[in-house]
Protein backbone atom coordinates (compact mmCIF):
# COMPACT_ATOMS: atom_id res chain seq x y z
CA UNK A 1 0.00 0.00 0.00
CA UNK A 2 1.30 3.59 -1.23
CA UNK A 3 0.32 5.46 2.07
CA UNK A 4 1.47 4.35 5.81
CA UNK A 5 -2.10 4.42 6.69
CA UNK A 6 -3.30 0.68 8.08
CA UNK A 7 -6.70 1.29 9.55
CA UNK A 8 -9.37 3.34 8.56
CA UNK A 9 -9.58 6.71 10.22
CA UNK A 10 -13.96 6.69 10.07
CA UNK A 11 -14.26 3.24 11.58
CA UNK A 12 -11.26 1.93 12.74
CA UNK A 13 -11.13 -1.12 10.50
CA UNK A 14 -7.50 -2.72 9.67
CA UNK A 15 -7.28 -2.12 5.88
CA UNK A 16 -6.09 -4.69 3.36
CA UNK A 17 -2.87 -4.88 1.92
CA UNK A 18 -3.80 -6.89 -1.30
CA UNK A 19 -6.41 -8.44 -2.41
CA UNK A 20 -7.60 -11.83 -1.22
CA UNK A 21 -9.37 -12.77 -4.31
CA UNK A 22 -5.98 -12.42 -6.64
CA UNK A 23 -3.38 -11.28 -4.38
CA UNK A 24 -3.06 -7.72 -6.43
CA UNK A 25 -1.20 -4.99 -4.09
CA UNK A 26 -3.89 -2.32 -2.63
CA UNK A 27 -2.25 1.43 -3.83
CA UNK A 28 -4.87 3.00 -2.23
CA UNK A 29 -6.21 2.92 1.37
CA UNK A 30 -9.72 4.45 -0.40
CA UNK A 31 -10.23 1.76 -2.88
CA UNK A 32 -13.29 -0.14 -3.18
CA UNK A 33 -13.10 -2.69 -5.42
CA UNK A 34 -9.97 -4.26 -6.97
CA UNK A 35 -8.41 -3.18 -10.01
CA UNK A 36 -7.48 -6.16 -11.72
CA UNK A 37 -10.26 -8.65 -10.59
CA UNK A 38 -13.10 -6.29 -8.97
CA UNK A 39 -13.46 -7.61 -5.96
CA UNK A 40 -15.30 -5.61 -3.20
CA UNK A 41 -12.75 -5.33 -0.29
CA UNK A 42 -15.68 -3.50 2.57
CA UNK A 43 -17.18 -6.82 3.24
CA UNK A 44 -13.32 -8.57 2.80
CA UNK A 45 -12.18 -6.29 5.77
CA UNK A 46 -15.09 -6.36 8.05
CA UNK A 47 -14.69 -10.34 8.23
CA UNK A 48 -10.90 -10.04 9.25
CA UNK A 49 -11.84 -7.63 12.45
CA UNK A 50 -14.38 -9.48 13.34
CA UNK A 51 -12.20 -12.44 13.05
CA UNK A 52 -9.43 -10.35 15.33
CA UNK A 53 -11.89 -9.88 17.76
CA UNK A 54 -12.43 -13.07 18.68
CA UNK A 55 -9.19 -13.77 19.10
CA UNK A 56 -8.79 -16.07 15.54
CA UNK A 57 -5.44 -14.12 14.45
CA UNK A 58 -2.43 -13.93 15.50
Amino acid sequence: MSSSERYCINDGVRMLEACPGCGARITSPYARFCGRCGREFRLEARAFEDKARQGGLG
